[in-house]
C-alpha cells in the first residue's frame, strides 16, 4: 500500500487497487484501476510528486497519477536481462528527490545488485551496479542514508568516490548509435566539439558498426580539448559516443556536435 493524494494505491502481485475514503455507512470504496501490472515486492514501489512509481514483477516500470500507465524505459531489455526474479522480492526502490529520481535495487542474476534510476523530471534512465538493501532521501541528515548487504550504513551523494574507492573508470554517459539518412553511407567521424557546458575531466570514445549487428570498433579515447574542435578519426555506418570520466570530480557535458562527412555506400 502506497498513499498518494487523496488516496491509498494497493499493489498485488498481479494488479493495482485504489483504496479511497467516501464516508458513512461504506467509509472506503475500493476500485481496480490496472491488470497484469503487478508489484515485484513490498519495498518495490515509492510515492513521488503525487505519483506512485515502481518495478514490476515482469521487470518492467509503471506509474499511477490517476491512471496506470507504463514508464518509457530505454534500458528495458538490460534489466529483464539482469533481473533475477527468483529474488524479486529483494527490489528496494527509494527516492532521491534533489534530483528528481527514482531508484530501484535489484537482485541480478551474477549475485550483485544492480539499480535503475528514472529522472522523472528529464525522462531519462540511468544504470549501474551498487550493493543497497534499504534506502531512505535525505531529511535531518542532509544526505540520503543507505544500507549494503554487509549492514554498513552511507551516506549516499557525499564525495566523488565509492566509500574511497576510485568511480573514475566506471561513471560514463554512452549515446545511442546515429547513422546518416537510411544508413547506406559510410560516415568519417572527423571532429567533435565539446560545448560550454563540460566541465571536469573527461574523455571520449567513439565506436562504429557497418551492420547493426557486427562488429564494433573502437576508436579514442581522445582527450577533450576545451578550446575548440577535438580530432578524431572513426568511420563506420554507424556510431556511438561515449564520454567517460578520467578523474574523480564533478563533471557535467551539455550538447556535443560532431564533424561528420559521408564518404560513399561502401
Amino acid at each position: 500500500a502506497v498513499k498518494t493524494r487523496g488516496e491509498t494505491l494497493l499493489l498485488t502481485s498481479t494488479d493495482a487497487h485504489v483504496m479511497r475514503f467516501v464516508g458513512s455507512p461504506l467509509v472506503f470504496a475500493f476500485e481496480r484501476v490496472g491488470t497484469q501490472c503487478g508489484v515485484a515486492g513490498p519495498n518495490a514501489a515509492v510515492a513521488v510528486n503525487g505519483t506512485v512509481a515502481w518495478m514490476g514483477n515482469d521487470a518492467r516500470f509503471y506509474a499511477y497519477n490517476g491512471v496506470v500507465q507504463n514508464i518509457p524505459c530505454d534500458i528495458e531489455d538490460w534489466v529483464e536481462s539482469e533481473f533475477n526474479k527468483v529474488k524479486q522480492t529483494e527490489v528496494y526502490c527509494g527516492t532521491l528527490a534533489e534530483q528528481s529520481e527514482v531508484w530501484w535495487f535489484f537482485p541480478a542474476n551474477d549475485g550483485e545488485t544492480k539499480y535503475a534510476v528514472w529522472n522523472y523530471k528529464q525522462n531519462i534512465w540511468y544504470i549501474g551496479e551498487l550493493d543497497r538493501t534499504a534506502w531512505l532521501d535525505r531529511g535531518v541528515w542532509g544526505h540520503p542514508v543507505a544500507v549494503s548487504s554487509d549492514g554498513y550504513l552511507y551516506l549516499q551523494e557525499n564525495g566523488n568516490t565509492d566509500s574511497g574507492v576510485t568511480r573514475a573508470a566506471s561513471i560514463y554517459a554512452k549515446a545511442g548509435y546515429m547513422e546518416i539518412g537510411s544508413g547506406d553511407n559510410i560516415m568519417d567521424v572527423l571532429q567533435i566539439l565539446p560545448d560550454e557546458q563540460t566541465s571536469g575531466n573527461v574523455n571520449v570514445t567513439i565506436k562504429t558498426r557497418f551492420v547493426p549487428n557486427g562488429t564494433e570498433y573502437t576508436y579514442g579515447p581522445y582527450t577533450v580539448r576545451s578550446d575548440g574542435y577535438t580530432d578524431t578519426r572513426a568511420a563506420g555506418r554507424q556510431a556511438s559516443i561515449t564520454i567517460q570520466a578520467v578523474d574523480d570530480a564533478d563533471w557535467r557535458v551539455g550538447t556535443y556536435r560532431a564533424d561528420v562527412k559521408a564518404s560513399g555506400a561502401r
